[in-house]
């Protein structure tokens, strides 16, 4: 496990497996609702990598099978991270890649539309 106290550390010398994402979530819900950002206090270290993950339940699975998650890949294209800012905010501001975040908030509003 990564030593409490010592996660920045920790974090800022090593690449985080799967982005930072929790593996064990991505395994047990397909699609983007099992990319689950992982917490940096609840993180272990494995093949060179610090892993992180969203619950002590799934990091615990992990400990029991690490190479089983570890193998995984991350989708080509992922969700933007959250981000609590209105529309009308991105569109003043004008920073790169906020219109691809618009595209992909949107898509998921009007996906879930379609599929009501």
């Amino acid at each position: 496990r990564v030593p409490l106290g010592r996660e920045q550390e920790v974090l800022e010398s090593r690449p985080l497996g799967l982005g930072g994402y929790d593996g064990v979530a991505m395994s047990r819900t397909p699609g983007w609702e099992g990319l689950v950002g992982g917490d940096e206090h609840l993180g272990v270290t494995y093949d060179g990598k610090v892993w992180l993950f969203a619950s002590e339940d799934n990091l615990r699975a992990f400990l029991r099978t690490p190479q089983r998650f570890a193998r995984q890949k991350l989708p080509v294209k992922l969700p933007p991270r959250a981000l609590k800012v209105a529309p009308a905010e991105l569109l003043e501001r004008g920073e790169r890649g906020d219109l691809g975040y618009m595209e992909q908030g949107l898509s998921n509003v009007i996906c879930a539309a379609l599929e009501a």
